[in-house]
C-alpha cells in the first residue's frame, strides 16, 4: 500500500527531525560521562549537539537524497523563537530581561545549576534548535559536494576557459 504524498512529505520531515534530535542524544550518550563542571557539561553538549547532527544529516541525505532534510533548519529558528517568546512572557521586557534571556536561552542559566529553569530552557529550547539546524547543514553540504563532484572533468574545464574569454 502507497503512502499518499499529502503525508509522505510531512512524515519524512518529522522522520528528519527525530533523528537529528533523538538520533544525536542517542549517539552521543555513550561519550557523555560524568563532567566535573557545568562548562564542561555545556561545552560537550555544544560540541557533541554540531558535530553529529551534521554527519547525521550529510550521511541521510547521502543515502536517500531527502529533500525535507535541506529544508528541516526551518523549524529550528521556529522551535527556538517558540521558547524566546514564552520566557518573555514570564519576563518582562521594559524591565531589561534581555541580558537574562541570553542567559536562558545560550545556557548561561546552567551556572545556578543543571535543574534550574534556564537550563531546562537552553536544554528544551536551544539545543534541539541546534542540532536541527545543524541536521540541514550537514545535507546542504552533502548536497553541494554531490554536485560539485559529478561534474564531468571536461565540463569544468569548458567553464573556466569560457570565464577567461569573457
Amino acid at each position: 500500500m502507497a503512502v499518499p504524498n499529502y503525508l509522505r512529505a510531512p512524515g519524512l520531515f518529522l522522520f528528519c527531525a527525530i533523528q537529528a534530535v533523538i538520533g544525536t542524544a542517542v549517539v552521543e550518550s555513550p561519550f557523555y560521562g560524568h563532567s566535573k563542571t557545568v562548562v564542561a557539561v555545556l561545552l560537550k553538549e555544544y560540541i557533541f549537539s554540531t558535530t553529529i547532527p551534521f554527519a547525521i544529516g550529510y550521511l541521510v541525505y547521502h543515502r536517500w537524497k531527502l529533500v525535507q532534510a535541506k529544508w528541516l533548519w526551518v523549524a529550528g529558528p521556529c522551535w527556538f523563537a517558540i521558547g524566546t517568546s514564552l520566557w518573555l512572557r514570564q519576563a518582562s521586557v521594559l524591565e531589561g530581561h534581555f541580558a537574562a534571556l541570553y542567559a536562558v536561552m545560550s545556557g548561561l542559566g546552567c551556572v545556578s545549576g543543571l535543574a534550574s529553569t534556564g537550563c531546562k530552557s537552553w536544554f528544551v529550547y536551544t539545543i534541539p534548535s541546534l542540532r536541527i539546524i545543524c541536521y540541514s547543514i550537514g545535507a546542504l553540504c552533502c548536497g553541494l559536494v554531490a554536485r560539485t563532484s559529478s561534474r564531468p572533468p571536461n565540463e569544468t574545464a569548458r567553464d573556466l576557459r569560457s570565464e577567461e574569454a569573457a
